[in-house]
């Protein structure tokens, strides 16, 4: 049954329906999302006939990963110095707090989770066990947080060409 009043409201109608209730529909919005699937099917035929190629995922480059790990050796070699020190038992503490936040964000804003994935429990305990183990006086003098991040660069890598290897398989299906 059609709607009993509709009225034009700036940019969009709103329909009062038999039931007593209210709908508010954009004008326009059927013919987006006609035009949005008529330009995924156009998509999807470029892509099986090899006229464009979706991009490959690459989530941690090579100056990336030189980066981080020359970070993680930095604060290593900071938290080494800062043991011999009789303040480097406080303030390491404190820096391992920071360190844990910062490679944290740095690899989740790189869309690599530490929640969800084929491999998160593992990353997530790794993380978390690098992160205690800092916290422990002697233990911090031991460059943890750099074969941490090589670790975990060796294992989105991994993760990355298997995820290429499978798309790569999907496009040729």
């Amino acid at each position: 049954m059609p709607p009993k009043i509709a009225l034009k409201v700036g940019g969009g109608i709103i329909q009062k329906l038999p039931e007593g209730g209210v709908r508010r529909t954009i004008e326009g919005e059927v013919e987006r999302g006609r035009r949005f699937q008529a330009i995924q099917r156009g998509m999807n035929t470029l892509e099986a006939r090899g006229q464009i190629k979706r991009k490959k995922r690459h989530r941690v480059g090579g100056f990336q990963g030189a980066a981080l790990i020359g970070l993680a050796m930095f604060f290593d070699f900071i938290q080494l110095i800062l043991t011999f020190l009789i303040i480097g038992l406080i303030i390491n503490t404190l820096l391992s707090i920071v360190i844990f936040l910062f490679f944290f964000a740095w690899f989740s804003f790189n869309g690599v989770s530490y929640f969800s994935g084929p491999h998160a429990e593992r990353r997530f305990a790794v993380m978390s066990a690098t992160f205690l183990a800092k916290l422990i006086p002697g233990i911090n003098m031991m460059p943890l947080w750099t074969i941490r991040i090589m670790s975990e660069i060796r294992l989105v890598h991994r993760e990355d060409r298997q995820y290429n290897k499978q798309q790569a398989k999907v496009a040729a299906a």
